[in-house]
């Protein structure tokens, strides 16, 4: 199948083996695509659910050179299928990191066609009067700011390129509101408006704009996720996923392959007259 030959992907967020960016750079590149990966690479890196007054279960530091040494493995995968591939350190923060990574792109590739704006955070769990400045500003800075400056910087060198199409990773709970994650929720709701926006003011350039709202996915942010409701509901981890799956008419946690499924779709032409869409992608979840 070669059906995005000629076309470059920027996938953000793609440092993680078992992570939603990279599966869906495994998948853009099984369609021919070449791609830029990038992923936020800092000295030290954190991975850290922040749970508010409520407790912080899980950190995980690496260092910038390791999280680089991903990056290059991930490419050397892609590579391995035929395609071109590069990396590069990003934090979506900062507006001048989002435009040397399209420069990247320009460079190698000459264009760009596919964003998938993957990166984010979890910031901003526990009870709404708790929360913080800085977990309100994390989410918010990252989810929605972040992922805006990556569109700002991808968005010349697609309309130069004749279009493409922009993949946002919102959430379930930028549908509907989940409880305890008051900042999480509201930024998610935000990048739902962002693609929107965006999808309204440049629909006339040939760019379509759609967000992804997953539900239950399993990967290490996800076993975080699970870790707080075991930690407020006073049981196990595998006791508070099985309680998710109850939820689930599927019958079982979704995997980042199932994102990257739905992330090619929105990338291809078979999704040619779809903009402006929020796409759940539950099993069923919000159906119970």
């Amino acid at each position: 199948m070669a059906e995005l030959a000629g076309k470059v992907a920027l996938v953000t967020g793609a440092g993680r083996s078992d992570g939603m960016g990279w599966a869906a750079a495994h998948a853009l590149a099984d369609a021919g695509a070449d791609i830029l990966v990038t992923a936020y690479a800092r000295q030290p890196l954190s991975h850290t659910l922040d749970l508010g007054s409520v407790a912080v279960l899980a950190r995980e530091e690496r260092s910038g050179d390791d999280a680089q040494a991903d990056l290059g493995r991930l490419c050397a995968e892609l590579r391995a299928k035929g395609v071109r591939a590069e990396a590069a350190p990003l934090d979506i923060r900062s507006p001048a990191e989002a435009e040397a990574a399209v420069a990247l792109a320009r460079a190698s590739f000459g264009r760009l066609d596919i964003l998938f704006n993957n990166a984010g955070v979890a910031f901003g769990a526990g009870a709404f009067t708790d929360l913080t400045d800085d977990q309100w500003s994390g989410s918010l800075d990252v989810n929605i700011r972040g992922t805006a400056n990556v569109i700002r910087a991808a968005l010349p060198l697609m309309v130069e390129s004749g279009g493409g199409s922009i993949i946002n990773n919102a959430s379930i709970a930028g549908q509907r509101a989940l409880p305890g994650l008051a900042a999480y929720n509201t930024s998610k709701f935000g990048v739902i408006g962002l693609t929107q926006s965006v999808a309204i003011e440049f629909g006339g350039f040939g760019i379509r704009c759609n967000a992804i709202c997953a539900g239950a996915i399993r990967t290490r942010l996800g076993d975080l996720e699970y870790d707080f409701i075991a930690t407020m509901e006073g049981m196990s981890r595998d006791d508070a996923i099985a309680s998710i799956i109850q939820k689930i008419p599927l019958g079982r946690l979704g995997t980042p392959q199932d994102v990257a499924g739905l992330v090619l779709f929105l990338a291809s032409a078979a999704s040619g007259y779809i903009t402006g869409a929020a796409i759940p992608i539950t099993g069923g979840q919000e159906l119970l």
